[in-house]
């Protein structure tokens, strides 16, 4: 019986797109409710279906079920998380120059700590903030 070693290249085609797979290079995922095993692209993740299994599920309308985050929100969440983002965002910014400021005017012990770590949350606010927004 022969053998296949590490180094030679075993060459699987998805059953959906047709598409060969190198399965040296890139993996084959495995589809829980049909069981095939498909290339990245013909495979959802989120739900852990082939996109065959997922269009199914969308039609009976337990895609919902099965992915949790494909739920519709409503527009409320959104924009308050946006205008939280936006606090963070301002309130980053405005921390920033202002412990610069104090650690330039004040001079007591320890006090360049104290700089370092509101610079530091500063950054971090500001940054949190953009993330929220831009999403």
């Amino acid at each position: 019986m022969e053998q296949k070693t590490i180094q030679e290249a075993i060459q699987v085609f998805c059953p959906i797109c047709s598409k060969g797979i190198l399965v040296r290079n890139e993996s084959m995922y495995k589809c829980k409710k049909c069981g095939k095993e498909v290339c990245l692209v013909c495979f959802d993740r989120p739900a852990r279906l082939c996109v065959e299994c997922v269009s199914e599920a969308k039609k009976e309308s337990t895609y919902s079920e099965l992915k949790p985050a494909a739920r519709e929100s409503s527009g409320q969440p959104g924009i308050q998380s946006r205008k939280a983002g936006l606090i963070m965002l301002i309130s980053g910014l405005t921390l920033i120059p202002a412990t610069f400021l104090v650690g330039a005017l004040v001079n007591l012990p320890y006090m360049s700590i104290l700089v370092g770590v509101l610079e530091i949350v500063g950054f971090v606010l500001f940054i949190k903030g953009f993330l929220i927004i831009k999403d």
